[in-house]
């Protein structure tokens, strides 16, 4: 699914499935995203700061040039993004 640039600031998005999704440019900023699926999601360019991903899965996710500062990452692995 394309959501270029999308604005989910503030957003209550736990247990989303973003799986597959194009986020490039996506903000993200402060949202509660714990349980979400970015499986294989592109997040290139996305703002993240200060979001919560307690337990997300990330896995094959591209963070390419991504904001991450304060994100809160707890039980998420990210070795396959590496």
């Amino acid at each position: 699914m394309d959501m270029e640039n999308i604005v989910f600031t503030n957003a209550q998005l736990n247990n989303t499935g973003f799986q597959a999704s194009t986020l490039a440019g996506a903000h993200f900023l402060l949202a509660n995203l714990n349980g979400a699926d970015f499986g294989g999601a592109d997040l290139t360019k996305a703002n993240l700061a200060g979001a919560k991903l307690i337990n997300a899965d990330l896995t094959d996710a591209v963070f390419t040039d991504s904001i991450l500062k304060g994100t809160i990452l707890d039980g998420t692995d990210l070795t396959k993004n590496l």
